[in-house]
């Protein structure tokens, strides 16, 4: 085997374009989702807690469809070709700050559902507990990984 053997970019770019683009789309129907929530809620009175919730939601998604489209054109413009800066050198700090955007957006929908299903299940405080225990400890392990990065 050579010892100088280049590294192909497309196991790579493909995908994360692919998922970029997927993002997008998906950020396209919270858009949808969140107008049609708060022009509902200002007829209904709905709670501040609520409303915050899911404005921090749409906010840290659209922060992290902006750090994925970044790193995806620093991906395939500003370092085109060169995939081991891509790799190790120019992106960390923006993967980082996408890892991060995604826990917290997923431990906030995450804990919305645990709340949901105490309350269905007649504030079960073992179902709760175990299901708590698994968002907050998802949602810490994924942000102190994104750290070590």
């Amino acid at each position: 085997m050579q010892a100088n053997t280049p590294i192909s970019p497309d196991p790579y770019l493909g995908p994360y374009l692919i998922g970029t683009v997927v993002t997008a789309i998906f950020f396209g129907m919270l858009c949808l989702q969140c107008c049609l929530f708060f022009r509902r809620t200002a007829e209904l009175q709905e709670g501040w807690i609520k409303r915050a919730l899911i404005a921090s939601i749409w906010f840290l998604n659209a922060f992290n469809l902006f750090s994925l489209i970044w790193l995806c054109y620093a991906a395939m413009v500003t370092n085109f070709g060169d995939l081991r800066q891509l790799l190790y050198d120019a992106v960390n700090w923006k993967i980082t700050v996408t890892l991060i955007c995604t826990a917290w957006s997923n431990g906030i929908v995450q804990g919305w559902l645990v709340w949901r299903i105490w309350i269905c299940s007649g504030k079960n405080r073992s179902i709760i507990t175990l299901l708590g225990f698994g968002v907050v400890t998802t949602c810490c392990l994924i942000t102190a990984l994104a750290g070590k990065r």
